[in-house]
């Protein structure tokens, strides 16, 4: 197989997941920039990629650092200001009123924590990586990768509980 059938096989295969990746961080334009330049640069260092189940947490490196690069450019504000949408629907107004709060509690939980904190939460529970994963994303050890995630849900679960007034419905994961 030639190196671009390669690199070809890798962007049919991953580009869905890189996008989703982005798209989870950035507007939908910006989330096909930033994916396109994670691409152009996983094309410059393809000698260096590794192949199978391996290449996607390899892809999601270079993400991690393009879109830490343009969250600079564009201010750590702005990429809040550019909205969510629920996660789940539910059928009762009361439900969905307790839904959006509790997700607006957690996303404004989640902005005050520090941008590492942020980053590994957002793989873990967005990205739905394996500590081993996150630990290749953000190029540490499996076991430092653990524990980041182990003391950013504490502080999390913190930020949530303070700014809800200690109540809880659910954990925090």
């Amino acid at each position: 197989m030639t190196t671009e059938a390669a690199f070809d096989e890798m962007f049919r295969r991953f580009e869905p997941n890189v996008y989703a990746y982005c798209a989870r961080r950035f507007s939908p334009s910006l989330a096909e920039d930033v994916t396109a330049e994670v691409f152009g640069i996983a094309w410059a260092k393809f000698d260096d990629a590794p192949f199978g189940g391996e290449a996607l947490p390899w892809l999601y490196r270079i993400a991690f650092l393009t879109a830490s690069n343009q969250r600079r450019r564009l201010g750590a504000r702005r990429r809040y200001e550019e909205g969510f949408s629920p996660i789940r629907r539910t059928t009762a107004v009361s439900d969905h009123v307790v839904v959006r709060d509790e997700l607006r509690a957690v996303l404004d939980g989640l902005e005050r924590l520090r941008s590492k904190d942020q980053e590994v939460l957002r793989l873990a529970a967005w990205e739905g990586l394996e500590t081993s994963e996150i630990a290749t994303v953000l190029g540490v050890k499996p076991d430092a990768a653990a524990q980041r995630l182990h003391r950013a849900r504490e502080r999390l679960a913190r930020e949530v509980a303070s700014r809800t007034g200690g109540r809880r419905r659910r954990a925090v994961r």
